[in-house]
């Protein structure tokens, strides 16, 4: 199960289930894909939307795979 931070792992009602992070989960779905990008993490309570999309901004150089990742969606480019 990937686990959320607003949760303690003893919240989950199946302590049988292995427990994972959301940045573990991504890096095991691009080994997956033989992918491996440079991952930017933003973190925080307040601004990771607007942070991200400034940042997506900045990075929106004509290089080719480059995507964005807020709020837990996945936005391929």
């Amino acid at each position: 199960a990937v686990i959320s931070p607003g949760l303690k792992p003893a919240d989950y009602a199946r302590p049988d289930l292995a427990l994972i992070t959301e940045v573990e989960f991504a890096t095991k779905l691009f080994e997956e894909q033989n992918y491996s990008p440079t991952l930017i993490g933003i973190t925080g309570t307040n601004g990771k939307s607007t942070t991200t999309a400034l940042l997506g901004h900045l990075l929106n150089a004509p290089v080719a795979g480059i995507f964005m990742c807020a709020c837990e969606l996945f936005i391929p480019r």
